[in-house]
This record gives structure tokens, C-alpha cells and sequence, in this order.
């Protein structure tokens, strides 16, 4: 029986899908104001008769809504809330797509339990399904007849459909704070709708799932059908957690990756991407899609990659992720950092990181994100650069957006690689499940990212703003809008001794020198292994030549320039050092050897 409802609801869905969707014609009006319709006066006019307007109130109300549709205001509140309107007429979309397949479900079967078939049964259906609406097609769930238990049962499957199902208890606050305190917004833009995605991910979780006061309901209800759907639920659930472990363990899929930022970086400069599909192309590369989109599945596989990463990196640091009290630890905070590391999350996660380590500039930072998100994502979709982006001052979100300086002079910096190469976006700003490639045959970029990963001593671009000064030179011009710290990440790449390697081909000899695979690669208790020390020496070498060029430069630069503000300051901190040691007089053989009495 359980089996022909089943299908019975597969075939309703695909019946509405192909039917006539009654859209709520408010839903084309989000933010309210003018609208810009396009109506004729005729359907206006069957609207102010079906508002109750008579006489001369229903000719102002036709001839004031046909002006307000036309005017220039309305097509501007179009325009500025479309992208809006469009999300919310999908999901009014999807929304009564399954509210109608539901209703004709649950008819066609109280219809079967009455004995009808046939004609009867058909007329039966349509009859009560008419009732299930009212005049303004909302769910008619009021009264007890067939036709209301079957709109509300609809209602409940439509909205847990959408996941737009209304929160309760400790949600319902949130939602309400949101509601009459608009600032929250700014740290949780959304909230039913994240809400319930993590809630259908709870009620699908084996064991974690009867914490949930719905969910047991459900389980231990005396309804055969509502058991079989919570059981149905904890078996999906059960079924995507072990294939998402066999696909995390296997390596078909990544998770968060490495705990340290720099590590990361240095992975995805490579083209690896967090919560992806690893796919193998025909040429030896590894392509990377993303399936974060695939809520609410993908909080499973995320979960289980993440849980895999917690307790690989847990053998690299020498503590054993078999002990029980490891791997709860392990999958609460794979749990965690699956569910932090959501987009509509990002606002709730920054202010957290705040909040726990109050430095300035990851302030500035939180702030910045909160005034960029002023600006449409279109803006950043069309402005062409293809560049990822450095964000490190209060301003530099707006600058990448808009592709200017906001008349400091100075543009943001581009993100750059160890070896000074600027990281190129890999994937469309526009196509959702784009893919990025990994070239397994670039040796060195592989090279740093895995010996930071093993040893926890991260190889990426320098990120010392001061260069040795006591200025900050990511603020300081050195022409054409780049700044002093950007021209020297630049240059550490592209120098070289004459008639001598640049920085990645001297890497790329290196790596590949037998003597150089054959030395060890160290462990996260010793990081400055012996294959860490080669890359370090060779690294620090071309910056401090593009250091001296660029002192050199600064020493015969014009006054005023950045170059030369960069010497002028380089050379006040090295001779305020040099006095610090003239003052220095030791009281003995210790406190000349350590600096300390």
C-alpha cells in the first residue's frame, strides 16, 4: 500500500509539473511600492471587482493602478528587486508544483479506502480538489472534510519541500530578532531557509536525528505512513553518510581542507577546491566540482570529507583518531565546520571570528564584508577581471568589485602564488557547477602544497606588509595604481641573476634533483625538515633580490614616490636598530648571549 502511494505521489508531481501553476501574484511585488506590470485595464478592472470596488472607487482604483504600472518608479523597483522577485516565483513555483502533487496524492487515495474507481473516483479528486484552494489559491485548511486535511497535509509537504517550513522554539526567536532588529541581517541575511536545510539534515542523521522533538513525533507516530516517512528519512540519511565516508576515504571527494590558511591557499593556488567531486581527465589532471549547491545532500558527503581530513590530519600531528573520545570530537567538528562553511553562513561565521579574536584587522575585514554585500553580485559577475582578489583593508571589497581605486590611488591587489604568479579565477562567475583543473605535472606548486600540508610549514606568498619598516606598504602606491608590497610579490617571480633561473624554474630544478627526493619531508614535530630548508633558502634568496632591487630603485627614486618612502623608512628602522645595539651594554657573558639579565 505504502508502495502504490508512492508512486501515486511520483505521478501527481509530474501531472502538476506539466499543469497550469497559479502564481500569487504578490509575489511579483517582494518589497512592495509601485509595481510595473504591464496589465491591461480589463484584467485590472476583473481585480478591483473581485476587491469589492463599485462605481467611481473602481474606476480610480483601474485608472491609478494602470498609471503606477507604467511609471518610471515601478520599472525602477522592478529592476532593483527582479533579482529577488525571480527567487521567490521559483519557489512559489516548486512550492505549489508539490502542494498539488500532494493534495491529488492523498485524494486518489481516500478516495481508493471509500471504494471509488472509475469516473467516481475521478469526479471525487477533482471535486475536492477545487476545495482545497480558495478563491485566491491559498491552501483552504480550515474545516475537517477531506479536502482541508488533504490541503493541510499539503501544505506541511510543500513547504518542508521548499524547506521554507515555519520555525519554532530557539529558531522562531532568531527569526523574530531578525525581524524587528534589521542590523541582524547583516550577520544572518537568511534564516528559515538555512535553518531548515540543516534541520532536514538532523532529522536524516542516524542516532543525532531522536535528539529532534519533530522527528521522534514522526518516528513513533501511530500513522503508518508518517513512521515509514521518518524511517525513510534515517535510511537516506544512513545511505549518503556511508557513501559520502566511501567517497571521502576513497578520495573522490574533498572536504574542508587544510586547518592552516596559508596550506590551503597554497592548495587552491594549485586549482584544488573545498567540497568537490575529484574527477580524472583523460590527460592525467584532476578536474574539481563543487557540490555545494546539492543541499541538503551535501551536508552528508561534506560531513563525512570533513570527518576523514579531521582525523587524517590528526595522524600528521601524532595522536591516534581510532580512540573513541577522537572520533566524537572528530565529527562534532566536522559537523561544525560542514555547517560554518556555508555561504549564507559566512555573515554569522565572521562575526564569530571576531568576536573570539578581536585583532584589527579582522575588524576590518568583517566590516568591509558587510559593506560590500551593498553592492549586487552583478557588478562583480560583469566587471571582467578574471584575478582573484586580496581584501586586507577596510575598502579593498569595494575596490575589486567595482574595478577602481575610490580615489586612493592604490587598486586591490591581485592574490599571488609562492613563486609571485597572480591566481586567475579558474571557474565562471555565472555557471554554478563550473569545474577548476588541477595540472598534476606543475611540480613545484604541488610540491609546496604538499610539503606544507605534511609539515605544517605553509610555502605561499609573503604576507609581511611591513617589508621591514615600520609602514604598512600594501597601502603605498608604486605606480599605476599598484602598491609597494604587490610590486615586490611580483618582482620575487619574475627576477633572476643574469643568464640565471627565475624563482619557479630554480624551484623546478630543485624538486627534481634526486638529492632532493631523497631527503626526508619532515613531520608536523619537525617542520624545518631538510626538503622545507631547501625550499625556504631558495625562496628567500630572489625576495631579498627583489628586496635590494627595489631599495636600490627607492635610492635614487624622485621624492614623493613610493620607492622612495619605501627606502627612506627601511633605512629609519635599520638605523634605529643599529642604535638599540649601541645602547646595549651586557652585565655579563649571559645577558650578552640571550639579551636577558
Amino acid at each position: 500500500k505504502t508502495s502504490l502511494k508512492a508512486a501515486r505521489y511520483d505521478r501527481a508531481f509530474l501531472d502538476s509539473m506539466g499543469g497550469k501553476i497559479e502564481m500569487d501574484g504578490e509575489t511579483m511585488n517582494v518589497f512592495g511600492g509601485d509595481k510595473l506590470h504591464f496589465k491591461s485595464k480589463n484584467s485590472i478592472r476583473q481585480e478591483g471587482i473581485s476587491l469589492g470596488f463599485k462605481g467611481a472607487e473602481l474606476k480610480k482604483y483601474v485608472d491609478d493602478e494602470f498609471q503606477r504600472g507604467k511609471s518610471v518608479r515601478g520599472g525602477a523597483n522592478l529592476l532593483a528587486t527582479l533579482p529577488s522577485r525571480l527567487l521567490l516565483t521559483s519557489d512559489e513555483f516548486f512550492k505549489q508544483t508539490a502542494f498539488r502533487g500532494k493534495v491529488q496524492a492523498d485524494l486518489w487515495m481516500k478516495g481508493r479506502e471509500k471504494g471509488l474507481k472509475g469516473q467516481a473516483l475521478t469526479d471525487f479528486i477533482s471535486e475536492n480538489f477545487t476545495k482545497a484552494t480558495d478563491d485566491i489559491g491559498a491552501a483552504a485548511i480550515s474545516g475537517t472534510d477531506d479536502a482541508a486535511e488533504a490541503a493541510r497535509a499539503g501544505l506541511e509537504f510543500s513547504r518542508e519541500a521548499t524547506f521554507t517550513t515555519e520555525l519554532d522554539g530557539f529558531f522562531a526567536k532568531i527569526q523574530a530578532l531578525a525581524v524587528h532588529y534589521p542590523a541582524v541581517r547583516f550577520i544572518l541575511p537568511f534564516i528559515k531557509t538555512p535553518t531548515n536545510l540543516l534541520l532536514a539534515t538532523t532529522h536524516r542523521m542516524p542516532g543525532l536525528n531522536l535528539l529532534s522533538k519533530k522527528y521522534r513525533k514522526q518516528f513513533y507516530s501511530k500513522d503508518p505512513n508518517e513512521r515509514a516517512a521518518a524511517m525513510g528519512k534515517m535510511i537516506s540519511g544512513f545511505g549518503l553518510a556511508t557513501t559520502g565516508y566511501i567517497m571521502a576515504t576513497s578520495g573522490t571527494i574533498t572536504g574542508s581542507g587544510p586547518a592552516n590558511p596559508k596550506t590551503k591557499a597554497a592548495w587552491m593556488a594549485t586549482g584544488w577546491r573545498p567540497y568537490s567531486v575529484r574527477v580524472q581527465l583523460e590527460n592525467g589532471d584532476t578536474a574539481y566540482v563543487s557540490y555545494q549547491r546539492l543541499e541538503p545532500f551535501a551536508n552528508f558527503l561534506g560531513i563525512a570529507a570533513d570527518a576523514v581530513e579531521v582525523f587524517n590530519e590528526a595522524e600528521l600531528e601524532g595522536r591516534n583518531p581510532k580512540e573513541e573520545s577522537y572520533i566524537i570530537s572528530g565529527l562534532l567538528t566536522a559537523m561544525a565546520e560542514n555547517s560554518i562553511n556555508k555561504t549564507y553562513m559566512k555573515g554569522l561565521s565572521d562575526t564569530l571570528t571576531t568576536l573570539a579574536s578581536p585583532e584589527p584587522h579582522k575588524t576590518e575585514r568583517t566590516a568591509a564584508s558587510a559593506i560590500a554585500s551593498f553592492l549586487p553580485n552583478v557588478i562583480a559577475q560583469t566587471n571582467g577581471d578574471e584575478a582573484l582578489r586580496e581584501t586586507r583593508g577596510m575598502l579593498d571589497q569595494l575596490k575589486s568589485r567595482l574595478q577602481t581605486d575610490l580615489g586612493t590611488g592604490i587598486h586591490a591587489s591581485p592574490k599571488r602564488n609562492a613563486v609571485g604568479e597572480i591566481v586567475l579565477r579558474q571557474t565562471s562567475k555565472w555557471h554554478p557547477f563550473d569545474w577548476t583543473v588541477q595540472k598534476d605535472d606543475d611540480a613545484v606548486l604541488m610540491e609546496l602544497a604538499n610539503q606544507g600540508y605534511v609539515s605544517g610549514r605553509a610555502h605561499g606568498a609573503s604576507d609581511n606588509r611591513l617589508m621591514g619598516t615600520f609602514e604598512d606598504f600594501s597601502k603605498v602606491e608604486y605606480k599605476d595604481g599598484q602598491s609597494i608590497l604587490d610590486r615586490f610579490l611580483e618582482l620575487s617571480g619574475t627576477i633572476s641573476p643574469p643568464g640565471g633561473p627565475n624563482l619557479r624554474e630554480a624551484l623546478a630544478r630543485a624538486v627534481q634533483m634526486p638529492a632532493y627526493k631523497a631527503l626526508p619531508t619532515g613531520s608536523r614535530d619537525n617542520p624545518n625538515s631538510p626538503r622545507n630548508k631547501v625550499l625556504s633558502r631558495i625562496t628567500k634568496a630572489y625576495r631579498d633580490m627583489a628586496k635590494n632591487t627595489m631599495l636600490l630603485e627607492g635610492r635614487t627614486a624622485a621624492e614623493g614616490t613610493g620607492l622612495k618612502k619605501f627606502y627612506d623608512e627601511f633605512k629609519i628602522k635599520k638605523t634605529d636598530q643599529f642604535n638599540e645595539m649601541r645602547k646595549f651594554t651586557p652585565k655579563s657573558l649571559h645577558h650578552m648571549l640571550t639579551g636577558k639579565q
